[in-house]
């Protein structure tokens, strides 16, 4: 016990580990310590109950199953994990104000998000330049297959994917 007192002090509670109160509280005693009054925080682990999966990002999709980069970009958000809703818009498609909506939550005007290759867009007179954002949406929630696709909706943002790899910034 002197040998004891005279390495840590008068009066220090050695343990059968010779180590000290002080020990456990700077943290220099391990958790191999036998008789410690608790284990050190860093090294306690969680119950497995309290451990919970992450739940899977979601994303929406507006789908044309006929074009060649909308099923790439489905492929894509399937590999990734997301939870995928998928809205094949020629059959269901978006509202004028929904349409609106995702262009403006992707930075993008209606202009930008029109198929203008589409020969029913050169028909109704919608390439010419000084056609307004208002009448493309118009067309567009009227003629569904004058808008652009895929569109992609999660939680980090919206994007027109063309090319389909653009989908991989909002996952």
């Amino acid at each position: 016990m002197l040998q004891n007192s005279l390495l840590f002090g008068v009066g220090a509670r050695v343990t059968s580990q010779e180590t000290t109160m002080e020990h456990y509280r700077s943290g220099f005693a391990t958790i191999s310590a036998l008789d410690s009054f608790r284990p050190p925080r860093n090294r306690c682990i969680r119950p497995q109950s309290t451990i919970r999966s992450v739940p899977a990002m979601k994303a929406l999709i507006h789908h044309n199953p006929a074009c060649g980069t909308s099923r790439n970009t489905l492929k894509i958000l399937r590999e990734s994990g997301a939870d995928v809703i998928v809205n094949e818009y020629l059959k269901t498609p978006p509202s004028r104000a929904e349409l609106a909506r995702l262009y403006a939550r992707a930075g993008i005007s209606p202009r930008e998000g029109l198929r203008a290759k589409e020969p029913l867009a050169e028909q109704l007179g919608l390439n010419r330049p000084g056609v307004s954002d208002e009448a493309i949406l118009d067309a567009m929630a009227e003629h569904p297959i004058l808008i652009n696709r895929p569109i992609v909706e999660t939680g980090k943002g919206v994007r027109l994917c063309r090319p389909e790899e653009m989908v991989r910034e909002i996952l």
